[in-house]
């Protein structure tokens, strides 16, 4: 039997281990406090238990301390040299702790916590919190320290347990218990303002400053300072938790873009942001651009922030592969707020991992990969000669509206963004004429943006010419048709090309090509690198040498994978002959476990080969959903569909607005080995491979024939894929594998019926398939008992059903349903129709944050004819709850009108209810309430509040009374008393409340007011109990939970009656603005 490894370390030999973590200084600092304060404790007659055991009795393997405190329970793992071997395998073997009982192992250093992970493997996660360790360790003593004027410094004592205990931000059950302990062997102090604990300080039980706090209304008056000042002379101490990013002086920009050159080309997006953001800076353009380095190292990366208005955007760059302490510092900064919707642009693959190790579960991170392209290749580009009328200059502040009103990502604060980048000469266009016909920007990080060719002047080559004409010149550049600017591309403040515009009119006539091409070449003149980014299209080609990689994945999943695995096969066999059937393969984001989709086109023959490896195909579904590799406005067959494939189909098919068809299920077949006995033919019948004499007896025999098959079974046999038996030189039987892999046209003529030729042949033929390697299988219909029978006698095993499926571009209804990740258009939509467009903003903005965190409310978005611009038309129903939401983000209604008119997503057979309608959707409603059969009930009209800053000073609370969130245990009462309360109101309420939208203010725990926020944005039911009405609990409610709804992002508005004057009051009371009135609007058949 083994011995137990860890050997507990006498007390008196405490100060050998002491002396080894003094050697292994400062890393050793938290073991010697450790040991020493313990020893002091253990003086002074309070010895709690501490245990200190050693690996195998040897005090360099380290310490292995246990301290358990009441239901406290923690293990200090610490050692004094890199290799951890003896101390790890300790911890695997020891009975005397169990590393999954403890709560805390606290200051792990970094070899500590690699080992105790090896340790637990993968059956548990660390959770971590990093800290820095400051050490104080000399004897110095500090300036500065003279106590103010009614002020004094002294030791805690017991009365000011329940004080300290209350701050501590850790509280526990027993924390109590533990500051009691501290204060009894005089480990705390204070400064005192009369009698009165303002500030303190204690230092743990393992020699740590802790809970260094001070009361709110003495802060900002450095007394924390002081009182560490102050009690820092007494004994060392550690400090622990500073903001890990640190600001990076302007003038010190340059050694970080010296390791960004030196990493180049991946550095080359830290670099371009901080040359664009120098050059801003020195022309007076200095928008608050903040750059910091973790913990103050240039070599630790770069996190910029970058805020205007609404947008909320992080560049992180990390100039070398190790990105731990850039993670160390994204986790625990105060600096970078998380809980906004964070952008971080252009991040290489090794940020993308750091930041999600960073933040784990707390956020949810979603990517757009894109490639980047970069241009500094100091050369003139050739082709860019201007056509005749066009002319290149920069955009100025007539374009402006223009180039803001085709950007597709608009928003609020966008027209500003573009007169900046315009002001500063970063925006080029090509002008016919007068007319702006294509353009482009650079933004502020150096990125080309808005690279637009109107639609008339497209494939022109004008977005390539304006390119090399900005690369040959700086920022960014245009043509111009006579004056009129026809295609722009810009470079932003960072270097990088910002996305090409060119004017809807002059589109498909290749200016976006030429104004490429004209930018490019005046950038690299200047020796400046021109770099763009492109979003990657989900699904990733796999080029024919990585084919392999993805037959192994469908080996894997044999038998379902023989489909995906033979196509592979026969068309590398092919390749290798010479014969290029141009079978194109993509992968979902690249990765060959998320399946295949292969595009095999032939003229009007469109097929996609869609096969996946695994059951879990959420990758393959979301990459189908954002390619455009496949037109899904063509008729589209997939053949044999596995049911894992047919059933990713089903969930996508109606987020693509196409119509799915399952043909019957056919039963697979497959042979693995021909374990033949010599097969003897009978006289006058030999064998042999199908040849093109041939060619029109196949083709007219075979029953799925079309126009031009005879092209296809002419390309089987050139590629030898075909078998038959000849009687008198005669082909009676044959039969062929397809390109794709299955045997296909097994046919006997019919005079030749009924004599075994079929089973004769497929073993004869099947020899030599399988000799050469291709797989050998079938597929049919399970009423074909004659083939079913045939390929069971031959020695055929079922495999997996498959199906072929067809998919069909549905009818386009006037209403086109828009997907969630499209949402931010139209926010931006109603953004630009502020205030007007709060509503429509709001319930898009509530449904997706719904989304997010799994609540499917089934909330369906539809725009009249595809286009943002024309509204919104969202269909809420529940039960025999109908409601459709209508708004629309301009006074021109009449697209929205037309769709209304003729679509079928609304069934105005129905009771229709359209909430919060605006006056433009009101005026829309009765202009066509005649032609759809309808009668609009009489409603009056609502004012509309909106809250859109909370400027509330701190917000007190009476006595007795708390604030929080409502939970379920008050539904009854919210429900109860809800004015337009209906049969399952209760459901309603719960949904809310599951969504912690809503709060309340209590008293001794019961509640007695409460608001929430509807599942379309709108505050609802605020509502004081009778008794504690006109005590101003609803004006406290609104304060405090407005400014948590303002500080997540959410807009903050009320729709109250006219006459409901008191509340009007209490709205504008709390700065809530009066704006557009709105009205429900209730629609009955006549």
């Amino acid at each position: 039997m083994s011995l137990e490894p860890l050997e507990l370390l006498p007390f008196e030999k405490w100060c050998e281990l002491q002396t080894m973590f003094k050697a292994d200084w400062p890393r050793g600092i938290s073991g010697y406090t450790v040991l020493e304060t313990q020893r002091v404790l253990i003086e002074k007659g309070c010895d709690y238990g501490f245990k200190v055991y050693c690996p195998f009795g040897d005090l360099r393997n380290g310490m292995v301390a246990v301290n358990v405190k009441d239901t406290f329970h923690e293990l200090i793992v610490l050692c004094p040299q890199d290799d951890t071997e003896k101390l790890e395998d300790a911890l695997r073997r020891t009975k005397i702790v169990n590393l999954h009982d403890y709560d805390v192992i606290p200051f792990a250093p970094h070899h500590v916590r690699q080992c105790i992970q090896r340790v637990l493997e993968e059956h548990v996660k660390l959770k971590l919190i990093s800290s820095d360790a400051f050490i104080y360790d000399k004897p110095a003593t500090f300036t500065g320290t003279e106590v103010p004027e009614g002020i004094s410094f002294g030791i805690l004592t017991s009365e000011h347990v329940d004080l300290v205990d209350s701050k501590w931000p850790y509280r526990y059950n027993s924390s109590r218990w533990y500051f009691q302990l501290m204060i009894n062997v005089k480990f705390g102090y204070g400064l005192f303002e009369g009698g009165k604990l303002i500030a303190w300080v204690l230092l743990n039980e393992s020699g740590a400053l802790l809970n260094l706090y001070t009361l709110e209304s003495h802060r900002k008056k450095g007394y924390a300072e002081l009182i560490v000042k102050l009690r820092l002379p007494v004994e060392s101490s550690l400090i622990m938790s500073q903001e890990p990013l640190e600001l990076l002086p302007f003038e010190k920009w340059s050694e970080l873009q010296s390791l960004f050159k030196a990493d180049w080309p991946r550095g080359v997006s830290g670099y371009t942001v901080l040359e664009t953001q120098r050059v801003l800076i020195e022309k007076g353009f200095d928008y608050g651009f903040k750059v910091y380095c973790p913990f103050g190292d240039v070599r630790n990366g770069m996190v910029a922030v970058n805020v205007k208005e609404t947008l909320y955007e992080i560049i992180i760059q990390c100039p070398q592969d190790d990105t731990e302490k850039l993670e160390d510092a994204l986790r625990r900064t105060k600096i970078v707020n998380w809980q906004k919707y964070v952008i971080c642009p252009f991040a290489p693959y090794h940020v993308i991992h750091c930041i999600q190790e960073a933040l784990g579960e707390s956020v949810k991170l979603e990517t757009l990969p894109a490639d980047t392209f970069i241009y500094d290749t100091p050369i003139t580009l050739t082709g860019t000669e201007l056509p005749e009328g066009i002319s290149f200059g920069f955009l100025t502040a007539e374009h402006l509206d223009l180039v803001d009103s085709t950007w597709p990502y608009s928003y609020k604060s966008s027209r500003w963004y573009f007169q900046l980048l315009i002001n500063l000469k970063s925006g080029y266009g090509l002008f016919e004429g007068d007319k702006l016909i294509a353009w482009v920007l650079i933004n502020e990080s150096g990125v080309l943006l808005h690279l637009y060719t109107v639609e008339s002047h497209r494939k022109k080559g004008y977005a390539e010419l304006i390119l090399k004409l900005l690369i040959n010149m700086k920022s960014g550049y245009g043509l111009i048709e006579g004056n009129k600017l026809i295609i722009w591309v810009l470079i932003n403040e960072a270097g990088v090309l910002l996305p090409l515009y060119t004017v809807e009119s002059y589109r498909k006539k290749g200016y976006a090509e030429l104004i490429l091409k004209l930018v490019s070449n005046i950038l690299v003149k200047v020796r400046k690198p021109v770099i763009a980014y492109c979003v990657k299209d989900p699904m990733q080609h796999l080029p024919l040498e990585k084919w392999n990689e993805l037959q192994n994945a469908f080996k894997a999943d044999w038998p379902r994978g023989i489909n995906g695995y033979a196509a592979l096969e026969i068309q590398r066999q092919w390749a290798e002959k010479g014969i290029d059937y141009d079978l194109k393969v993509y992968c979902p984001f690249g990765d060959v476990w998320n399946g295949m989709v292969a595009v095999n086109i032939k003229d009007s023959f469109y097929e996609i080969i869609i096969q996946c490896p695994k059951d879990d195909t959420e990758k393959l579904a979301e990459a189908l959903k954002k390619t455009e590799i496949i037109d899904w406005n063509r008729q589209i067959v997939v053949p044999y569909a596995p049911r894992n494939v047919i059933e990713c189909l089903r969930n996508t098919v109606r987020d693509l607005d196409v119509d799915l068809s399952v043909h019957r299920f056919l039963e697979c077949f497959i042979l693995e080995d021909a374990t033949f006995e010599d097969v003897i033919l009978p006289q006058g019948i030999t064998f042999g491979p199908v040849t093109l004499e041939h060619l029109d007896l196949v083709n007219s025999t075979w029953p799925n024939r079309y126009a031009t098959s005879s092209w296809h079974f002419r390309l089987l046999i050139n590629t030898n894929s075909g078998f038959g038996l000849y009687l008198n030189n005669a082909l009676i039987s044959w039969v062929f594998i397809k390109e794709t892999g299955p045997l296909q046209h097994l046919y006997t003529v019919e005079e030749h019926r009924k004599k075994g030729y079929g089973e004769l042949l497929l073993k004869l033929a099947s020899k030599i398939w399988l000799k050469e390697g291709k797989p050998v299988f079938a597929f049919c219909f399970k009423d074909n008992v004659s083939a079913c029978k045939v390929y069971r006698k031959v020695g055929f095993l079922p495999g997996e059903q498959i199906a072929w499926c067809y998919l069909n571009k549905k009818e386009q209804d006037s209403l086109q349903r828009l997907p969630i990740e499209k949402w931010s258009e139209l926010q931006a939509a109603f953004k630009a129709d502020w205030p007007r467009g709060i509503s429509g903003f709001a319930a898009l903005e509530v449904q997706k944050r719904w989304a997010e965190q799994g609540f499917d409310y089934d909330f369906r978005v539809y725009c009249p004819f595809g286009d943002v611009l024309n509204g919104m038309v969202a269909v809420n129903e529940k039960g025999t709850f109908y409601e459709i939401i209508i708004q629309c983000p301009n006074d021109d209604t009449t697209k929205l009108e037309e769709a209304l008119k003729t679509t079928k997503v609304i069934d105005w057979e129905r009771e229709v209810i359209v909430p919060y309608a605006p006056q433009n959707v009101v005026n829309c409603l009765r202009n066509i309430a005649q032609e759809i059969g309808v009668e609009e009930a009489e409603h009056d009209p609502l004012e509309t509040f909106i809250l859109e800053e909370a400027t509330f000073e701190d917000v007190s609370l009476p006595p007795n009374i708390t604030f929080g969130p409502i939970t379920l245990e008050h539904l009854v009462l919210v429900d109860s008393t809800w004015p337009h309360r209906y049969a399952n109101s209760s459901w309603y309420f719960k949904l809310l409340i599951d969504t912690n939208s809503g709060y309340g203010l209590f008293h001794k725990n019961e509640l007695i007011t409460w608001v929430f926020i509807k599942e379309t944005g709108a505050l609802q039911h605020l509502f004081t109990v009778e008794e504690h009405r006109k005590k101003g609990y609803a004006e406290i409610l609104l304060k405090l939970a407005s400014k948590i709804w303002l500080k997540q992002g959410k807009p903050v508005f009320a729709f109250c009656y006219k006459h409901n004057v008191n509340a009007c009051k209490v709205y504008r009371k709390l700065g809530f603005v009066q704006t557009e009135p709105i009205a429900w609007c209730h629609l009955n058949k006549k």
